[in-house]
């Protein structure tokens, strides 16, 4: 009787508990809607350089991470070669030569703390505990197993027979930095960081599809390779096998050779691949594409598949040229295609470079700066209306506006003579009737003559040659004054203010054709490229 109270007694205690722990777990949990952004970490590019530079750290732009130096290594801050990486994504956060990696808070906190705080301490202790055992584990290996360079060409054949590796007279040189077995059925394959450091190793047993791998997604460890007697280069090939690698180093393909075993990328590896400037993708299409993701698409190209011959060593098997297909890699990211992150700092610069953006302000025309902001380099502006309404008026004034502000001003009247327009532009910087004070024309004509302003030489018709040998010799803001023809008569005279030019279509015929050019209003000399043709 005892026994059973105990019993319901002791159940129902455990009956509570549950109760208790569950109603803890259901106030813990929250709906994906009530999540404040606040409750989500904010790890952004523009925020992990914000703080870096608020240290004191000079920040360089990677493709996928962002390089400062680290100065956890040891206590003195002139280590040399001493670089952390910061990816960009994630935030995750590696030095390839004191092996400190962790989260962004981890390195978040590190920079907050001082030198002599027991946080950095225990860090570094760590780690170099951690990379201590690595070395042991590998001169281990060492100890215990021998160079392929070592091997015999005998020795060689049996081995890759054994393996099913493609066989080449110098597959012992590619390899040399692998070590196998005393028995010849475990190959030991090792990892190296950005540094050369070898940080891990890859285990391949005979017989085993699988193989195992030791600290290399904790160190940021690549297996690589490159073919005897070829050049170094700013390109590596990535390929998801060994077998990849060694029929691309029996074809003497120039680069350096990865191994990327399944194709997998995780982000602690992505400053291995930092230095390398073009990226060549060979494998699966859907894991190549992922890797291309985190790789940066500008740098990334794709073998693509020939006739369904996926990898390099089915490529090999079918007696194609692993060079050629190489060579002919396609861009992973389309030329006339751009993303957002591509121009993000340019939309960034725009905004806080708003007034900058805007252009240089007309001073004595308020209301037309509101209306176009200012004047832009490389825009065209095109001021039309009736005969008589003021536009070379207005022109000259706006061109005297920026010329004294330091604007090169280049005038091309093809319809008003210069001396013309000069007397209207001296009339309106001097603000009175010079007509009636020439007393005052010298004073007045010796300040007009210091604003940078020019003129084209040339009235009525011309050769468009001659005119565009002068047009960027003179200005970055250029005005044009011409009148275009508002019909086509039989026979027109050139028009006005317009630069013609007249060919012959055949021989036969005595045809003459015109080509008028009505003449940009260019802010800079160099964009004079684009011309309206009006046939």
């Amino acid at each position: 009787m005892l026994q059973c109270l105990s019993a319901k007694r002791y159940s129902s205690i455990k009956l509570l508990i549950n109760v208790w722990n569950c109603e803890c777990l259901y106030k813990n949990i929250r709906n994906i809607h009530n999540v404040g952004l606040e409750d989500i970490p904010k790890i952004t590019v523009t925020n992990i350089r914000k703080i870096l530079r608020q240290k004191g750290f000079a920040v360089q732009d990677g493709f996928t991470s962002l390089i400062s130096k680290c100065t956890l290594c040891s206590g003195e801050e002139k280590t040399s070669g001493s670089k952390i990486y910061i990816n960009k994504a994630t935030g995750y956060f590696l030095c390839p030569k004191c092996n400190i990696h962790g989260n962004w808070n981890i390195l978040e906190r590190l920079l907050k703390k001082t030198k002599g705080e027991a946080f950095i301490k225990e860090i570094r202790e760590t780690s170099h505990k951690d990379f201590e055992k690595v070395q042991n584990d590998w001169q281990g290996v060492v100890n215990e197993t021998i160079s392929l360079s070592k091997l015999n060409e005998t020795e060689m054949l049996d081995l890759c027979r054994l393996f099913e590796y493609p066989y080449h007279p110098e597959t012992n040189k590619i390899l040399a930095d692998v070590r196998i077995s005393p028995d010849h059925t475990i190959l030991y394959f090792p990892l190296k960081n950005t540094l050369d450091n070898i940080v891990g190793y890859r285990k391949v047993q005979a017989g085993k599809e699988d193989e195992s791998e030791h600290y290399g997604l904790h160190t940021a460890g690549l297996y690589s390779c490159k073919a005897p007697k070829v050049g170094r280069s700013d390109q590596a090939i990535l390929v998801p096998t060994i077998q990849d690698v060694l029929y691309l180093a029996g074809h003497k393909v120039p680069g350096t050779l990865i191994w990327l075993t399944n194709c997998s990328l995780p982000p602690i590896v992505l400053p291995v691949l930092e230095n390398y400037q073009k990226l060549c993708l060979w494998g699966d299409w859907d894991n190549m594409r992922a890797v291309a993701e985190k790789l940066g698409e500008d740098r990334c190209r794709f073998v693509r598949p020939t006739d369904g011959l996926v990898t390099a060593t089915e490529a090999a098997i079918a007696n194609l040229s692993l060079k050629t297909l190489v060579s002919e890699a396609k861009p992973a990211a389309h030329r006339s295609i751009t993303t957002f992150a591509a121009i993000r700092d340019d939309v960034y610069a725009e905004l806080t470079n708003i007034e900058k953006m805007k252009g240089i302000k007309w001073r004595r025309f308020p209301a037309l700066t509101r209306l176009l902001g200012g004047h832009r380099r490389g825009e065209l502006t095109v001021l039309t209306g009736p005969t008589g309404c003021g536009k070379t008026t207005l022109c000259a004034e706006m061109s005297l506006d920026l010329a004294q502000q330091g604007v090169n001003t280049l005038w091309g009247s093809f319809e008003i003579r210069n001396s013309r327009l000069a007397r209207t532009m001296l009339q309106q910087f001097a603000g009175i009737p010079l007509e009636q004070n020439l007393q005052d024309f010298q004073k007045y004509a010796d300040d007009f003559q210091k604003l940078p302003i020019y003129y084209l030489a040339f009235h009525g018709q011309q050769p468009i040659k001659i005119v565009m040998e002068a047009w960027p010799t003179r200005g970055t803001a250029t005005v044009t004054r011409g009148r275009t023809p508002l019909s086509r008569p039989s026979a027109p005279s050139p028009p006005q203010g317009i630069a013609t030019s007249r060919s012959s279509c055949t021989p036969e015929r005595n045809v003459n054709r015109k080509i008028c050019l009505l003449v940009q209003y260019s802010a800079a000399r160099k964009r004079l490229k684009k011309l309206i043709m009006c046939l």
